[in-house]
């Protein structure tokens, strides 16, 4: 009794391999195939019709009309083939392209403003902390800056990239502070489509009619007025009408206040593209009214 149970559930097993089998067999069959055989059969129809042709003349046309019938298929399938292998083609470059000046871009601002890294990660031993630290400053203050926009799906590997990159420059002996603010402004101004010219820790930018001044000032006090009158006399020296301190240094009240009366800006390396928009709108030729 135990052997025809077994028995029945070996088939009962059979048969359902054979039902799976004829299922993927049935997958298996694309829809090129199912027009392939359609336009075969087609094929196959007009040369037995062709055969029954009493004229000569009607059978060679419905040959040629079958073979054209039946090639037709196997034609459009390659072309369409070779349609998407050149597009696939294509979209892998140009994503290989895009996502390499998103690397360099990266980098580059990273390593720039490598100072403001610093400062966002401090002097904390705790892995995770620094991680943190480091993506928040790469969401904030990298990403916005690059060139294009960042696919959604692509930001969690350049936030990887970025730690990374981090690491290692966290791990760089720091350079001089001049040095780094100015390769950050340079960084940032560059981003910005502006041409730079440095000179010490002087930086002119301009961009077609619009020109400014910039100095990369570090210091190791807060800034106070005395480096605001030193920077209007500079800026009087160079004869250009708008410009900036920029630090990462604290500027004090007094200094703030001096800076805004004699129209001149305080600011931070990643104010320093807004700064340029602004610099772009006051030197626009204003409108004349009808």
């Amino acid at each position: 009794m135990a052997a025809g149970h077994h028995i029945t559930d070996q088939s009962q097993a059979n048969q359902m391999n054979r039902n799976d089998t004829k299922r993927g067999m049935a997958k298996a069959i694309a829809p090129e195939k199912l027009m392939q055989g359609g336009f075969l059969t087609l094929g196959a129809g007009l040369i037995i019709i062709g055969a029954r042709e009493p004229f000569l003349v009607s059978q060679i046309l419905l040959y040629v009309l079958a073979a054209v019938v039946s090639a037709a298929p196997f034609v459009f399938l390659a072309v369409a083939r070779q349609r998407d292998e050149k597009e696939r083609a294509f979209n892998a470059d140009a994503q290989e392209r895009r996502q390499n000046q998103t690397r360099r871009e990266i980098r580059r601002m990273m390593k720039a403003d490598v100072e403001t890294l610093r400062l966002r990660t401090g002097a904390n031993d705790d892995a995770e902390a620094r991680r943190k630290a480091v993506a928040r400053y790469v969401e904030e203050e990298i990403l916005p800056q690059v060139s294009h926009a960042i696919i959604a799906s692509e930001r969690p590997m350049w936030l990887q990239e970025a730690q990374v990159q981090a690491q290692a420059l966290l791990e760089t002996p720091p350079a001089e502070p001049t040095r780094l603010l100015i390769d950050a402004c340079l960084g940032r101004v560059s981003a910005a489509g502006w041409d730079a010219t440095t000179d010490g820790d002087g930086m002119m930018v301009q961009s077609g009619e619009a020109c400014a001044y910039f100095q990369c000032l570090h210091a190791d006090a807060p800034i106070d007025t005395d480096a605001v009158d030193a920077f209007v006399a500079r800026l009087k020296s160079v004869q250009i009408r708008r410009g900036a301190i920029v630090a990462h240094q604290a500027f004090t009240p007094a200094a703030l206040q001096h800076a805004r009366a004699h129209g001149v800006g305080l600011i931070r390396p990643a104010h320093v593209p807004t700064f340029l928009e602004w610099a772009a709108r006051a030197s626009a030729p204003a409108k004349k009214s009808a």
